[in-house]
């Protein structure tokens, strides 16, 4: 399917700077992110993933066995029945690389896209570690990424966006979140990407490391957003 091809794949790869040895993912409603996610954490180590609801789980197992592709198999991958933002503020780990796949910041959702979570976010996050989330289609929701970037803006040292076309999603390209108190991580050349993605093995039907080095490149609109234009 398009959008999880496209919009997954983003989320946990745009990230991909380097070998990941423990990653925390939330609020991903089809689970599949988690499988692209596991290609690049260590073995030996993990990714959690947090899930507000167990059915939500059972059923995505159940009928879109390809979405998550045997990730919940792995001995890397633990599951946590919870509330995103109770587990960012309470748990007592912390990891290299935070990801986000919730829905728009509507009902249930909208929680993870405030200032506490944000916060939470910090804390969990190993110094130099990596934020990354869906953050909607900006040329419809402005709001949402102008809202996002002053919210992160004073807890991380860089706050920027990048962008994909998801095919599903009407309005023009989708915009990811990307936080992280070190700069260098969204500053790697395409030559040390295109060696990193050709040791790692991982084999995908959307990233590239040219796409990964060009997304961060926003059109105008998004950057006269940013600037509170």
């Amino acid at each position: 399917d398009p959008p999880p091809v496209v919009s997954d794949s983003m989320v946990s790869r745009g990230p991909d700077t380097k070998v990941v040895k423990s990653e925390l993912v939330d609020g991903v409603w089809t689970l599949d992110i988690t499988q692209p996610a596991k290609s690049f954490v260590q073995p030996g180590r993990g990714a959690v993933q947090v899930e507000i609801d167990q059915a939500v789980i059972d059923m995505c197992v159940e009928y879109l066995p390809r979405h998550s592709s045997g990730a919940y198999d792995d001995p890397r991958a633990e599951i946590v029945i919870g509330d995103g933002i109770d587990y960012v503020q309470n748990c007592g780990r912390q990891f290299d690389v935070i990801l986000s796949d919730s829905t728009d910041p509507i009902g249930p959702g909208e929680v993870l896209f405030t200032s506490p979570f944000y916060e939470g976010i910090k804390r969990c996050l190993k110094p130099g570690g990596v934020f990354a989330a869906q953050n909607g289609v900006a040329f419809m929701q402005p709001e949402e990424v102008r809202t996002t970037h002053q919210r992160l803006s004073p807890l991380f040292a860089d706050c920027h966006f990048y962008a994909a076309a998801v095919p599903t999603y009407v309005g023009g390209i989708m915009t990811f979140a990307w936080a992280s108190d070190n700069p260098s991580l969204r500053e790697f050349d395409l030559e040390t990407l295109q060696q990193r993605f050709a040791d790692s093995g991982i084999t995908s039907r959307y990233y590239t490391p040219a796409l990964h080095h060009g997304s961060f490149a926003l059109p105008q609109y998004i950057l006269n957003i940013l600037k509170g234009d």
